[in-house]
């Protein structure tokens, strides 16, 4: 199955470290300057505080990516469609609070997932139906075999 979704999430996730990396340099620099072990004082350093959870969230994404890839594979609308409906409510929400930002990409990745979900649930029907006449096929021809 095209694991389109699931590499676009990845995709997603590098870009967004690589970002946070340019952006934010100066407050990764000083986090490793101060010895990078407890360098972020809580309501003190905004900034340090702001590249931890920036960072934070990439690999995460990425490990949607993963999870989607998985579930890919194995055709489990259940799981894509939770991923895509999660990325969606998270990308509206924080689109409302944050306007100009990245979160409108969680919004347009969310129904590239939604979208693999339903070509999934599709085909593994499709799947289900094909095994079945051939079950019925197979279990016709043995009556059938058993009957001359």
């Amino acid at each position: 199955m095209n694991r389109f979704a699931g590499y676009l999430l990845m995709t997603v996730a590098i870009g967004h470290a690589l970002v946070g990396l340019i952006l934010y340099r100066g407050s990764l620099g000083a986090i490793w300057a101060a010895g990078f072990f407890n360098t972020i004082r809580p309501g003190v350093d905004f900034d340090r505080q702001a590249v931890f959870w920036f960072l934070t969230f990439s690999p995460l994404v990425f490990l949607l990516g993963q999870i989607a890839n998985r579930a890919l594979d194995r055709r489990d609308a259940s799981v894509l469609s939770l991923i895509g409906w999660y990325l969606v409510g998270l990308g509206v929400v924080g689109a409302a609070v944050l306007p100009i930002s990245g979160n409108w990409t969680l919004v347009a990745v969310g129904a590239f997932v939604l979208r693999a979900a339903r070509q999934a649930r599709t085909r593994r029907a499709m799947l289900s139906i094909a095994l079945g006449i051939g079950l019925l096929h197979t279990l016709g021809g043995r009556a059938v075999l058993r009957s001359a």
